[in-house]
């Protein structure tokens, strides 16, 4: 996170919506979003299944 970013932006950067900004909050464990608005926060976005990562999915790796 940079100084004044904030989760709905960056869900619709990342994820197309900026509604879905509760992805990136459940994705963190935080019930209050604001709680991970923080400049210099490191922050994981989880992906809806229908962009992909699920099965199929070859990134390379041994599979494990």
């Amino acid at each position: 996170m940079l100084g004044g970013d904030r989760l709905d932006r960056l869900a619709a950067t990342n994820l197309g919506d900026p509604i879905q900004f509760w992805r990136i909050a459940d994705g963190n464990g935080a019930q209050v979003p604001s709680d991970l608005e923080f400049p210099g926060m490191t922050l994981r976005l989880t992906l809806p299944a229908s962009l992909g990562g699920g099965n199929g999915f070859n990134n390379g790796g041994s599979g494990a």
